[in-house]
């Protein structure tokens, strides 16, 4: 049983979500076992999966996903690739939570208190929204999306060949930061957007962002004068 819920979390939410439910169980049957409540620890042997972060979205397939996925899901890419944030925050803003042309937000899973200003294009694309709820993000029926939701209809994208397979909102936020740091962002300015307490996750998700960029940096300092290549040796 253990073991198939492992399974169902690392397909649904990652191998991290897995190990970590391996991990909680083991340390609770283990306290259970010290107690005399279980005769044996049965998460003990049961080793972790091999780590598989969800991928980033490309900014091309994130463009394809707005324009063709539902209405309802559309709000869900658009709103997670302008704030940056998880799952249950998105789910959790509420109409109220915009004072001026910024969102209020308390991270559920941190408890960070944040203050995204709104980008222009989503400031725009929110003017049409449906507000049929307190909740910024409504289903078909127009009542707020749940986490739950979020996940379901992700997953039936993704059957229905909308979305490719693998991907979910984590990798819009991993999309979001990766376009915070094109655009010349600081690890600490990222982290104002996306929440993280450290900077060791951003600088992961941008790795690759600012590997291009020092590269490009570097080669274009690089004095090219006495380096011209003869006619002869083209």
């Amino acid at each position: 049983m253990i073991l198939q819920f492992r399974d169902t979390l690392a397909r649904d939410r990652g191998t991290g979500a897995a190990n970590q439910f391996i991990q909680c169980t083991s340390a609770f049957l283990s306290w259970a076992l010290d107690r005399e409540w279980v005769e044996a620890n049965a998460a003990a042997r049961i080793g972790m999966l091999s780590y598989k972060p969800f991928p980033a979205w490309t900014k091309e397939m994130t463009r394809e996903a707005i324009q063709t996925l539902p209405a309802h899901l559309s709000r869900v890419v658009v709103l997670a690739l302008f704030t940056g944030q998880r799952r249950g925050d998105l789910c959790a803003m509420k109409w109220s939570d915009i004072q001026g042309n910024a969102v209020h937000v308390i991270q559920q899973k941190t408890g960070t208190e944040l203050w995204i200003p709104l980008h222009p294009v989503l400031a725009t694309a929110m003017e049409g929204w449906p507000r049929t709820s307190d909740h910024i993000l409504t289903g078909v029926r127009g009542s707020a999306m749940t986490v739950y939701n979020v996940t379901r209809s992700m997953n039936d994208a993704q059957e229905r060949g909308l979305l490719p397979k693998g991907f979910n909102v984590h990798g819009l936020r991993k999309l979001a930061a990766a376009l915070l740091a094109e655009a010349g962002c600081s690890t600490h300015e990222i982290a104002a957007i996306t929440g993280h307490k450290t900077l060791k996750m951003v600088e992961h998700y941008t790795r690759s962002v600012d590997q291009r960029r020092m590269a490009e940096d570097a080669i274009s300092k690089v004095e090219t004068g006495n380096w011209k290549l003869l006619e002869t040796d083209l």
